[in-house]
């Protein structure tokens, strides 16, 4: 049996794409956003940790760090494929 475009593309959606990289909001994150939106494009579920899960700033109390951890964690579990920027 052929796979259409259709069920290529659902398939692509549970794909989830863990992208890491330096996504922080002092700097350009455009090449992120690039890598994002590219691979939003081709159907795929791309992930962003920092804006999923928070950003460790240091001001956060250690159970805070510690869930952000967890959090982060889960994600790349979640995820079969990882992106390096």
């Amino acid at each position: 049996m052929k796979t259409t475009s259709k069920s290529k593309r659902e398939e692509r959606r549970n794909e989830h794409i863990y992208i890491a990289g330096p996504d922080f909001p002092q700097i350009d994150t455009k090449p992120i956003d690039d890598i994002y939106e590219a691979l939003a494009k081709q159907h795929f579920t791309p992930r962003r940790p920092i804006q999923e899960n928070g950003l460790v700033t240091g001001e956060e109390t250690e159970e805070e760090k510690l869930a952000i951890y967890e959090k982060d964690i889960r994600l790349q579990e979640e995820c079969s494929m990882l992106v390096v920027c």
